[in-house]
């Protein structure tokens, strides 16, 4: 018998040994031929045509049951029975319920027995697919099941599929295997032997063989590469016609495939083998361009479904991105049309072409993106439609929760404007239109949010309205002050426009680092929302953190009439002035520094550092940033804040500080594209002291039911200037300015700022030459041609145990430091931080090699391109600087 019948011997002693007795309805006399062998231990009862009568049946059965029973214990060892029928279970007319009650009953589309939850259906499409789920593709076994439903395939067929011929023994002593899909590899990815295969004479063992074994239409080659190249195109074209599912569809008629299902399996494994092989898939994809510029396949008129079972070419990718964009700019099937296409954008982003072209992989990432920005967005909207009146304490706690806040929209929307450059390298519509939608949600449900607050503002007085909330000009007085008074070590970071989802992504990330590393230098991260100051610009924000503020603070003019924050009765112009509260209110050794600074700070700053009993740290990055670069710069930079940050604490955990509070000005709102004509709205006027989009300094003036007007008492400012704010999304219509970045109104993304407590331990800075690893990077290319360049990073290891290693790869682009981000790695990634962290082989293994995609932005055409490999907890140079050659033709 083959594979299948002795499946099918095996599926009814199951049934035997589970209950003893069968009966077993066979309608079409499929299995007639079954019973004549391997039963002597089992009695089979038929029915006897001639005579017609169930009776006999019966009493066999019941001579049968009584097998093995004793006097004393009659019946409970009942002997095993198969009663065969071929024909219908209603054609007994219930005259073997009896028996069927006390066993079980198989037939064809019966249902599991509930007894033993063993299936019972006996069809001959179901049992060959149960018994071949193991020996062929699920494409191949769809089509094989067609094939038994259509009445072209029966048992003595099935049972043939998996007994392919022999290989000829010229090509086993040849290639050293029997094995049929190790032959064809061996000849589709090594031509060094093509003159010996020639000299062997083993062309048509070769041909011959390819048919046998893969169906290859047989005709005469004349040379080696000529049957290569027919031998790849039967393989891949075979593979992506029985992928579809339907490989009898008219759309691949003139397509020469394998036609029996034991090749097509034979092909299927072979071309997965091929395609998933590390050391095989760059002739894979060699092959695969070949092929795709060849042969016409109607891909493009294949349905979605069926495009999606296929991985066999490029082109598929390419399809399907363009359609699932479409889709979703059309936004027409709600929340179950985006979880259908987040499951196929999830699994095309892990599939072979995404894994191969950095381009592809990013644009399924964007999609991805943009479908977290469509279902956040949908989400927090059916919150503000309750109706309800909200406080603005609410409104923080919802926007600022940590685990349900309104806050990752604005994380999802950052990162789908990152990812989305790469569907602008792809000048399709659909990612025009998909990008536009998800701007517009965004946009809306931002609109929502602060109409929401504008009226939570002017609703509740100040005692009613921050309710239990931190307030910006607390945080000294809370969270410093009482830390210096226990002549604790603190470091006190001004972080202009740190926005409060940037702090949620840099405080997990910090907790995640402390938790997988051992002995890490940074403790835990608590992080808290404040409500800043309206209005949020750096001017009153700043002066906001000041010890003192908790006092007075407000906004004056100084004798040049110029604006500038009064504290406690202080005037402040600028930064120096700001600084210099803290030098003459904090006692000891006060050290002021920029964030570039200590992030790279040499010996003789280190040494400050350890000496100073406060430090305060200040960076005007972000803010810079967002005025003055496009958004996709921008967001790229951002990423790049984090990682300062994080190096900046790794200073001052070497210089034995204790504690680090970071906390910002102001929030931002950063947009992709320019605010419409329609956002845009005239100011008070009056006496217009400062004027910018988002707020209106001055007196007299106007009101209007475009903007929120407030005087300073309303703001719990001291002074008598008056204040607006635009509604919603509008802006002032003010000069300067950059049309896509905005702060100084009252949105939550402007107001609520974080405070990010962490605990430091203290740790000595550590040289790579303590380490018995060498660290190597090798390009993934001899130039840089896009956005998106790969490198490898790999180790050379003499020490017998090593640990994970966290990595940072760092670039300069001719010569300066240069924005990039880690979009992939196949290895453990930290996104928000940019760290990678390769891991141990094993015992005495050494690391693994890690590939990593970087995604730089906005490189220039020509020049050069230098990356640099760091511990990411030390800080110590591992590898390089490796220099590749920048040529970027089309930009």
């Amino acid at each position: 018998m083959g594979t299948v019948s002795n499946y099918i011997h095996e599926f009814i002693r199951r049934h035997l040994d589970a209950s003893g007795l069968v009966v077993w309805y066979d309608p079409e006399n499929v299995y007639t031929f079954l019973l004549d062998q391997g039963w002597e231990d089992t009695p089979i009862l038929r029915y006897d045509e001639h005579d017609g009568s169930f009776i006999a049946i019966r009493e066999q059965a019941d001579v049968a049951l009584e097998t093995g029973s004793t006097p004393r214990r009659l019946g409970e060892q009942a002997g095993r029975i198969l009663i065969y029928l071929n024909m219908k279970p209603e054609e007994t007319q219930s005259a073997l319920v009896e028996l069927e009650s006390a066993g079980v009953r198989l037939a064809p589309d019966a249902s599991p027995d509930s007894r033993t939850e063993l299936p019972c259906d006996t069809s001959l499409a179901s049992l060959a697919r149960l018994a071949l789920q193991d020996q062929l593709p699920a494409e191949v076994i769809h089509d094989v099941v067609s094939k038994i439903k259509t009445g072209k395939m029966n048992l003595q067929d099935l049972d043939k599929l998996v007994r392919p011929p022999e290989v000829p023994v010229e090509l086993t002593t040849f290639y050293n295997t029997q094995v049929p899909r190790d032959i064809a590899l061996k000849f589709l990815t090594d031509e060094s032997r093509d003159q010996e295969i020639a000299q062997r004479d083993l062309l048509e063992s070769l041909s011959k063989a390819f048919s046998q074994h893969f169906g290859l239409p047989r005709r005469s080659f004349t040379d080696v590469p000529t049957l290569r190249a027919a031998v790849a195109t039967h393989f891949l074209v075979t593979e992506a016609v029985v992928s579809s599912g339907q490989p009898e569809n008219r759309l691949w008629h003139g397509q020469a495939i394998a036609q029996e299902p034991r090749s097509q399996a034979a092909v299927m494994e072979t071309v997965r083998r091929w395609r998933n092989s590390h050391d095989l898939s760059e002739a894979y994809m060699i092959w695969e361009e070949r092929v795709a510029k060849r042969v016409n396949l109607a891909l493009h008129k294949l349905p979605t479904e069926m495009l999606a079972r296929l991985e066999t070419f490029k082109e598929v990718d390419r399809l399907l991105l363009e359609r699932v964009a479409d889709e979703l700019s059309r936004g027409e099937g709600g929340l179950e049309m985006r979880q259908r296409l987040h499951e196929l954008a999830k699994e095309r982003s892990k599939g072979f072409w995404a894994e191969h072209d950095p381009n592809i992989r990013q644009r399924w990432q964007a999609v991805l993106d943009a479908i977290a920005v469509f279902n956040l967005a949908n989400e927090v909207n059916k919150m503000l439609r309750k109706g309800k009146r909200w406080k603005l304490a609410e409104l923080v706690g919802a926007y600022a929760d940590q685990e349900q806040g309104w806050y990752r929209l604005d994380q999802e929307y950052r990162h789908f404007e990152l990812t989305r450059d790469a569907l602008a390298e792809d000048p399709q519509p659909a990612f025009t239109r998909l990008e536009s939608r998800v701007r517009v949600a965004y946009h809306h449900v931002l609109e929502a949010m602060t109409d929401r607050m504008s009226k939570a503002w002017e609703q509740q007085g100040a005692e009613k309205r921050f309710g239990d909330l931190l307030w910006q000009r607390h945080i000294f007085r809370d969270q410093v002050g009482p830390l210096l008074r226990r002549k604790e070590r603190v470091a006190y970071v001004l972080v202009d426009a740190l926005r409060y989802e940037l702090a949620v992504e840099l405080a997990a990330e910090l907790n995640s680092q402390r938790e997988r590393i051992e002995q890490a230098a940074i403790g835990e991260a608590k992080l808290e929302p404040a409500i800043g100051t309206l209005p949020s610009i750096t001017l009153l924000g700043m002066a906001a953190l000041l010890s003192g503020a908790e006092n007075s603070l407000g906004i004056a003019s100084d004798a040049q009439g110029k604006l500038v924050a009064e504290v406690n009765g202080m005037l402040i112009h600028n930064r120096k002035e700001r600084l210099s509260v803290f030098e003459r209110r904090v006692e000891g050794n006060v050290l002021t520094l920029e964030l570039r600074e200590v992030r790279d700070a040499n010996d003789r700053l280190q040494k400050q550092l350890s000496e100073a009993d406060f430090i305060v740290i200040t960076s005007q990055e972000i803010d810079q940033l967002g005025e003055n670069l496009n958004p996709a710069l921008a967001n790229a930079h951002l990423q790049q804040i984090l990682h300062y940050l994080w190096r900046a604490l790794r200073r001052l955990a070497e210089a034995g500080v204790q504690h680090v509070v970071i906390t910002a000005d102001h929030g931002f709102l950063l947009f992709g594209s320019p605010l419409d004509e329609a956002y845009k709205m005239d100011p008070p006027g009056g006496k217009t002291v400062k004027l910018g989009r988002r707020y209106w300094i001055g007196r007299g003036g106007k009101s209007a039911r475009s903007y929120l007007r407030m005087s300073a008492p309303d703001l719990e400012l001291t002074g008598d200037f008056a204040y607006a704010f635009p509604r919603g999304m509008g802006v002032f219509k003010a000069a300067g300015g950059h049309a896509y970045y905005f702060h100084g109104g009252p949105s939550l993304q402007e107001l609520v700022i974080p405070v990010i407590c962490v605990a430091m331990k203290a740790s000595p800075r550590k040289s790579a030459a303590e380490s018995g690893v060498s660290w190597y990077l090798t390009p993934g290319s001899e130039k840089v041609t896009g956005k998106l360049f790969r490198v490898t990073v790999h180790a050379a290891v003499s020490e017998l145990f090593v640990s994970p290693q966290p990595i940072r790869v760092e670039a300069l682009v001719n010569g300066e430091p240069w924005p990039v981000n880690v979009v992939y790695a196949s290895c453990e990634l930290n996104e928000a931080l940019g760290i990678v962290t390769v891991a141990p082989l094993g015992e005495g293994g050494g690391y693994l090699p890690c590939e990593v995609t970087l995604q730089l932005h906005d490189p220039p055409g020509d020049g050069n391109l230098e990356l640099i490999l760091r511990d990411a907890n030390t800080e110590a140079l591992l590898a390089g600087p490796i220099s590749v050659p920048i040529d970027i033709a089309i930009r």
